[in-house]
């Protein structure tokens, strides 16, 4: 099959959109492969091997430079202390790391490699698919912490894939794609980080912004980050305040409170909100917080 979206909706919700066709028809697995990617021929098999094991939520392979197929891209991730407070920078390395046979284990990881990444499709329907709220990138970290959550997320090393690196700037353009990976990154903070990571990440995002200005020559580089850095602080300074005309009936008002309440649950997972009566209007509020610390939000109205 092959579906033909109206407009650009972001790898996220496009990817949704094949991940619910897959679960309406029921396929037992689903295997995602971006556009960038190209797999060996035996890289299939050699994933179904472990994803076949029903508490196997996820699985990637090793994945290799498309250009330079001797180094690798990608064989593993677990989530340290400095991922998020330093962008995922803070253990970069300047030298390659070449593929080896030793490089060759199936092993339970932290989270899986999108770009390239097989599902078992029952586990995957229980998570609510991607966070629509990211265009792309990281949302596949995002969504490898609600999987872990249900099932394992594994790597095998033995299964490979080639990846044609940053092929979508060449088509969005530096600017956009750097706008997007940036603000994609500070909402990943906001989801998943504790509340250190918060502090310190979001304070080396402002650092690294001068950099951005000062030490680098390439003027889409800073305006894409300072564009996602000021979206990012608008978007978590918002407090939303909704004013409708209260329903005639006070059975009407109630019926009306939970059909914005479950509206709010579905498309502001992050938020708390609160319904009230003033001045005989409905008035909704909109709190930024940590999911892990909504001690006053309500999972239903009472």
């Amino acid at each position: 099959y092959l579906i033909r979206n109206k407009k650009n909706f972001g790898l996220t919700k496009g990817l949704n959109i094949g991940y619910k066709f897959s679960i309406n028809n029921k396929y037992k697995y689903i295997l995602r492969v971006d556009n960038d990617i190209f797999l060996d021929k035996n890289c299939i098999k050699e994933l179904l091997k472990k994803l076949n094991d029903k508490n196997v939520a996820a699985i990637s392979p090793k994945i290799l430079h498309g250009h330079l197929t001797k180094t690798i891209w990608w064989s593993e991730f677990y989530m340290n202390w400095s991922y998020l407070k330093f962008q995922g920078t803070a253990n970069a390395k300047k030298n390659r790391i070449f593929n080896n046979k030793k490089i060759s284990e199936i092993k339970e990881v932290d989270a899986i490699a999108g770009a390239c990444s097989a599902y078992n499709t029952k586990i995957l329907s229980k998570t609510n698919l991607g966070d629509e709220e990211f265009f792309y990138g990281p949302e596949d970290i995002e969504l490898s912490y609600r999987l872990k959550k249900i099932g394992k997320l594994m790597v095998n090393q033995k299964a490979i894939a080639y990846h044609k690196i940053a092929t979508s700037s060449s088509i969005a353009g530096i600017k956009n794609r750097t706008f997007q990976s940036t603000f994609g990154f500070l909402k990943l903070i906001e989801k998943i980080g504790t509340n250190s990571d918060k502090l310190i990440g979001y304070f080396y995002f402002i650092l690294r912004l001068f950099y951005y200005k000062f030490k680098t020559n390439n003027k889409d580089y800073y305006d894409g980050y300072f564009l996602a850095l000021k979206k990012d602080i608008e978007d978590d300074t918002e407090y939303t305040m909704l004013t409708i005309k209260k329903a005639s009936t006070e059975k009407e008002s109630r019926k009306l409170q939970k059909k914005i309440f479950t509206f709010y649950q579905r498309n502001h997972k992050n938020r708390c909100i609160r319904i009230r009566m003033k001045k005989s209007k409905l008035r909704i509020s909109k709190f930024i917080g940590p999911r892990e610390k909504k001690r006053h939000c309500p999972k239903k109205l009472p």
